[in-house]
């Protein structure tokens, strides 16, 4: 069969790619016409062996894919300092951050303003004073008297 292709296609009128094409499917054409044999009957041309190594390859194949496909959902889930579940405790940890830093902030704030009052008002002066150290004017004195409910 291969010189009759040789004759169809000669080589100095096609380039071998595509003789080499052309011959394959004229193969494939021929492979399923019926042959007879010597007693009459006719022969199954259909190759079976062939096709089932093809599955088999199809499903090997397919196999590798998925294990492939499974091994990076995993490695995308457990990778070391890249995967999914370390990207989620990040991501928890830098809302944990902005909210203590959110904290600071106010409280910044808040004794920014109270310097301020310090530094510009003397009655909250003297009552900060008077509360936290137990500072006194002069000529004043401090009673304390023990309470009913210390006596218990």
């Amino acid at each position: 069969m291969q010189d009759w292709l040789r004759l169809l296609w000669p080589s100095y009128l096609v380039h071998r790619p595509v003789r080499q094409a052309l011959t394959k499917q004229v193969c494939f054409v021929f492979s399923y016409i019926p042959r007879v044999s010597s007693t009459g009957a006719v022969m199954n041309t259909v190759k079976r062996k062939k096709q089932e190594p093809i599955r088999h390859e199809k499903r090997k194949i397919v196999y590798l894919g998925v294990v492939i496909a499974v091994f990076l959902l995993i490695w995308i889930l457990f990778a070391p300092e890249r995967g999914y579940i370390q990207y989620r405790k990040l991501q928890k940890e830098i809302t944990a951050m902005n909210l203590e830093v959110d904290r600071l902030e106010a409280k910044n704030i808040e004794l920014a303003e109270e310097i301020k009052r310090l530094r510009s008002d003397d009655d909250y002066l003297e009552d900060i004073a008077r509360k936290r150290h137990n500072l006194l004017k002069k000529n004043e004195t401090v009673f304390e008297f023990d309470s009913g409910r210390a006596r218990r």
